[in-house]
């Protein structure tokens, strides 16, 4: 759940929160404090591991995990202790907020908008456009059965999966220091991958169809979904293996 919705659900008004009884707080609203806390311990935690609280000095880590650890409900609470922990919570995210604020601006390009990563992701299209289009492959990045087509569109899948990840890390607030090698590796995984897939399906079309193929659409295709699915990519190339481990042991 994004920091935005977090907020906008947290400030609703508790007019409604009482049982018939008139003691008792609605047990979804107390699920949905609980999850509001614990989703901010997290956030404090994640920008914790990123300095926040070294690069400013006007609010401690403590100062909001001790509201926080006050802050959780058992589902049977009354309506006072209710008010009380919405309180603690309400003042916790402030002082997440202030110190976020606090930070500086460049702080908060690095950490809540990963702006870094963005332009390395627009500079990485750049440059393998220019690469493709304005000249050759040098001939130690061009693998013989292998166009360079197929290469560029699994990189381009990658950095459509970079934005993708930098999206969902700068709307949840957990971009976290030790994801910049996953960045930096993206267009490479991506390129090989969408080399090794490919390569894959073009073998497999010829061995199929016993010609060979016209047109590159469809392989090309799957070079980018590669490189944007790993997982996807991974899994199919682990089939193969395990066909031709099935294949060889049949022999």
């Amino acid at each position: 759940m994004s920091s935005g919705v977090k907020d906008s659900k947290a400030s609703q008004s508790t007019s409604e929160t009482t049982s018939p009884g008139g003691k008792e707080v609605d047990e979804q609203l107390l699920k949905d404090l609980n999850s509001w806390i614990d989703d901010l311990r997290d956030d404090v935690l994640c920008a914790s591991e990123n300095g926040l609280f070294t690069k400013q000095g006007a609010v401690s880590f403590g100062e909001i995990m001790d509201l926080l650890s006050e802050a959780p409900l058992s589902l049977n609470a009354p309506k006072s202790e209710y008010f009380e922990a919405r309180s603690n919570y309400n003042k916790a995210r402030n002082k997440f907020d202030m110190a976020i604020q606090e930070a500086g601006s460049r702080w908060r390009l690095e950490y809540c908008y990963g702006i870094r990563w963005f332009i390395y992701l627009v500079a990485v299209l750049i440059a393998v456009f220019m690469l493709v289009w304005l000249r050759p492959l040098p001939l130690w990045l061009t693998l013989v059965p292998v166009p360079k087509r197929a290469i560029m569109w699994g990189v381009i899948g990658s950095v459509l999966q970079g934005f993708w990840a930098l999206w969902q890390a700068v709307s949840h607030r957990d971009f976290r220091r030790f994801q910049m090698a996953w960045f930096l590796a993206v267009p490479f995984i991506g390129g090989l991958l969408g080399a090794v897939m490919y390569l894959a399906f073009v073998a497999g079309v010829v061995a199929a169809t016993r010609s060979t193929l016209q047109d590159p659409t469809l392989p090309l295709l799957v070079a980018a979904l590669a490189g944007f699915s790993w997982k996807w990519a991974v899994g199919v190339l682990e089939n193969l293996a395990e066909i031709f481990k099935g294949g060889k042991s049949e022999g």
